[in-house]
């Protein structure tokens, strides 16, 4: 029995494999990069933690791979990216993030994601059964597309996860007081979406068990049971 076949008996939503075509909306599969080193580097350097997840915004070490600089080039077009990682071994659905830029992932494990669009939010405000759940074996390229609703890989063993996350330069950093000052002004003019920033370049929305994620001052914006996949 293989992997994806195992997680769809054992679960009560259906995970899909990442080549079936209704990942389309949410991006592509890149090909024809060489993750070798990469992934060496990753599983040489970044352990998985033994509970929860670590994320790591900028690896200064992993941007001198020459992959980082081949990707800022020609998928971001040049933009300067910022290149770093998350592990661990999250089970559950927890929130969602999107970034009105693309994502880069690089998956180092096997693992899940659960993704929606920003088009399933009403009034800052998601339920679980609007996402779809994506199996994406060892090696895989995801570019996630900026509208895309996402945030920590799910894992599909009791080793846990490991995956690099390439962003542009800055995502994902502290609000400077300046902008989360600007941020309240908004919210409180009755902009909506401004209420979802809670880093540059990062909207959440949170379930309310993720007390974690709203202590940072998330929204609980998911909505209904914070849905836990099995393996």
């Amino acid at each position: 029995m293989d992997i994806l076949q195992r997680l769809n008996e054992v679960n009560d939503v259906e995970i899909i494999d990442c080549h079936d075509p209704r990942f389309a909306k949410y991006g592509r599969l890149l090909t024809g990069y060489d993750t070798s080193m990469i992934i060496d580097y990753m599983e040489r350097f970044t352990p998985i933690p033994r509970e929860g997840n670590v994320y790591i915004a900028s690896d200064y070490e992993m941007e001198k791979l020459p992959l980082i600089e081949e990707m800022s080039m020609v998928v971001y077009g040049s933009e300067e990216v910022q290149a770093g990682y998350c592990n661990g071994r999250n089970d559950t659905y927890n929130g969602f993030e999107y970034h009105k830029d693309i994502e880069v992932n690089i998956c180092v494990t096997d693992l899940m994601l659960v993704l929606a669009k920003t088009s399933d939010l009403q009034d800052n405000t998601i339920t679980a059964d609007r996402a779809q759940v994506f199996f994406f074996p060892r090696g895989t390229v995801i570019e996630m597309y900026g509208d895309t609703m996402h945030l920590s890989p799910l894992r599909v063993s009791d080793a846990g996860f490991r995956a690099v996350v390439i962003l542009p330069k800055g995502t994902n950093t502290p609000l400077t007081q300046a902008e989360a000052i600007m941020r309240n002004k908004k919210i409180s003019e009755g902009d909506t979406e401004a209420r979802l920033l809670l880093q540059r370049r990062k909207w959440v929305v949170a379930h309310p068990d993720r007390k974690a994620l709203i202590e940072q001052g998330a929204f609980p914006g998911l909505l209904g049971e914070n849905k836990r996949l099995v393996y």
